[in-house]
């Protein structure tokens, strides 16, 4: 093309340019913690469900893809300008993402057969194994408080299997975790929650490499969700009061 004529098209050419990056998905990896992150269903997850919403008002499309938790994680560090949720933000997680915005609150507490007591930090000290989510943050939350009986299960649905099994003791997650995979089991009755041990923020995250990811905006909307009421309204339609 003679060079009067390629630069009379790249102006023209520009608009068309940045539809297509406006429609380029963003990959947002799902990590199996029910029900914020679900990944078997129809539903995604009220953390998800949020998350999309923001992205929804910003024109944003999201290509979701859901792993166990672990899993997770790991794909979202290989993949830049990738997101993630549901993921609790901790000192040993700070450096590896780019931290976006908190979504939801959420209490962690030990689940135990209902025939047993329930049990708090001091009890499950004299337990034998205390399954954990494997690459979440309560194994951490254990070890600190110098307890080493920690079995770690890439789902929930492995965790809760082996409660019921005799496996494990205890099962230390989100509560609302716990309680829903028991609900899926058909057995909502079997396990006993103990009292919250930690409350922690929901996080959405980024890769490092988020240059090409709209932070500032997802920020501000997902801020604006919580403020307008909708984070609750679609948290409830997983967890109804």
């Amino acid at each position: 093309m003679p060079r009067r004529r390629a630069l009379l098209a790249a102006p023209l050419a520009l608009p068309f340019l940045r539809r297509a990056a406006a429609t380029t998905p963003i990959r947002l990896f799902v990590g199996d913690v029910r029900p914020l992150g679900i990944i078997e269903g129809p539903r995604p997850g009220a953390a998800v469900e949020i998350v999309q919403l923001a992205a929804q008002r910003l024109g944003l499309e999201l290509a979701l893809t859901r792993l166990p938790f672990a899993a997770a994680t790991e794909a979202l560090r290989a993949t830049p300008g990738a997101l993630m949720t549901p993921i609790a933000r901790n000192a040993e997680r700070e450096a590896l993402y780019t931290w976006v915005q908190d979504v939801l609150e959420v209490p962690q507490a030990l689940g135990r057969l209902a025939r047993h007591p329930p049990a708090g930090i001091e009890q499950a000290r004299g337990l034998a194994r205390i399954g954990v989510p494997a690459g979440g943050v309560q194994e951490g939350f254990l070890r600190r408080q110098g307890l080493t009986n920690i079995v770690p299960f890439a789902t929930g649905r492995e965790s809760a299997q082996a409660l019921l099994a005799g496996e494990i003791d205890a099962w230390y997650a989100t509560a609302i975790q716990i309680a829903q995979e028991f609900e899926a089991l058909g057995q909502p009755e079997a396990v006993r929650l103990g009292p919250a041990l930690e409350v922690l923020p929901v996080w959405l995250c980024a890769n490092l490499d988020a240059r090409d990811t709209p932070i500032a905006a997802l920020r501000s909307t997902l801020a604006a969700l919580k403020q307008e009421g909708e984070t609750q309204r679609i948290f409830r339609r997983y967890v109804p009061v």
